[in-house]
């Protein structure tokens, strides 16, 4: 919006806590930073068409916001294993459709890198050398970084509750903070997650979001993992998500269970990658581990993007893929505010 010209103003009020200690941690903070986009089982659809601009997009974004220090990066390629016989062919069907995005069949040299891995590499897999990972934290610190150098006003506060202005005052809304003032806008862009419903509401406009709730741990090898270095910069298995950090570390993610409070059985049952695990995963250190909320929208599909009234614009809502599609949604919303003015 900024490099649009446009003044913008951003308010979060945990915005001073992207490397908060907390166990529980919203959006990013608790992300892995995966992007699956050019592996998305659907070949057509809003789905299909925000997960391709958004994965054009990305190497752009991070040129832009590493700088001159290269320190953002996507890191690549992204592995993921069939689960059956079944999901093997589905796996090749959609590698003939999509070969010119980087999509091949997972090789016997890779395989037999992962063997000591999984249980489901007899069935192979498909590599996806353009999805991979981006490190979330680094992606936020370059983000606020970029935010400054754009003037980019920052409000560390909640919003109570908007209001429509009725006056003959050019800006159509207001937003009231939580310590008593009052800033008016000409377009409100609410990407809140789940407390965009509560904003929403007093407005008539009816937007219900669940809480569905990640896991996500550190985990540290008690002995060097040779086939490390070949491993790929995402493993997907089963819904898991394992990142190689070094030779003796590792981090695991998935979502996991509706709620907004984490279950030790559901925790047990990922690190043990649903009794699967190698030796030498059980016998891992737990180093740290953390869990996030994802808001999925009840009755629409993901992610939530409308422009409900003149200069009120819905962005949210996006479950599992708020990194992932970020380019795609602020190209959006660029486009919807342009149009707008």
């Amino acid at each position: 919006m900024a490099k649009l010209g446009h003044q913008v103003q951003l308010i979060d009020p945990r915005i001073n806590s992207k490397k908060a200690q907390s166990t529980q941690l919203n959006g990013t903070q608790a992300s892995l930073g995966v992007l699956m986009g050019c592996l998305f089982s659907k070949t057509s659809g809003r789905g299909w068409r925000l997960r391709e601009q958004s994965m054009e997009l990305w190497p752009k974004w991070i040129q832009t916001l590493s700088g001159h220090d290269n320190s953002l990066t996507l890191h690549t390629p992204l592995v993921q294993l069939a689960r059956s016989e079944k999901e093997r062919i589905y796996m090749e069907k959609l590698i003939e459709t999509r070969s010119h995005l980087g999509l091949k069949v997972l090789s016997n040299e890779a395989k037999q890198s992962l063997k000591e891995y999984s249980r489901n590499i007899k069935f192979g897999g498909l590599v996806s050398s353009k999805d991979g990972r981006i490190n979330p934290i680094k992606l936020l610190e370059c983000l606020y970084k970029e935010l400054k150098r754009l003037n980019v006003g920052i409000i560390n506060q909640s919003a109570a509750y908007l209001g429509r202005n009725l006056t003959a005052n050019k800006h159509r809304w207001s937003i009231y903070l939580e310590h008593g003032s009052i800033i008016n806008q000409d377009f409100i862009i609410i990407c809140c997650g789940l407390a965009s419903e509560a904003l929403l509401k007093p407005l008539d406009h009816h937007y219900p979001m669940e809480a569905i709730l990640g896991q996500a741990l550190e985990l540290e090898i008690e002995t060097t993992i040779n086939h490390f270095p070949k491993w790929p910069a995402v493993l997907s298995d089963n819904g898991i998500n394992i990142i190689p950090k070094s030779n003796n570390s590792m981090l695991m993610g998935a979502t996991l269970e509706p709620g907004s409070y984490p279950s030790q059985a559901c925790f047990e049952e990922m690190k043990n990658m649903n009794g699967g695990a190698p030796k030498w995963i059980k016998n891992a250190n737990i180093k740290r581990k953390w869990h996030g909320l994802r808001a999925r929208p009840l009755g629409r599909p993901a992610p939530l993007l409308e422009e409900l009234e003149p200069g009120l614009i819905l962005a949210t809502g996006h479950y599992r893929n708020g990194v992932l599609l970020a380019p795609a949604t602020a190209k959006w919303v660029g486009q919807k505010i342009e149009q707008g003015n």
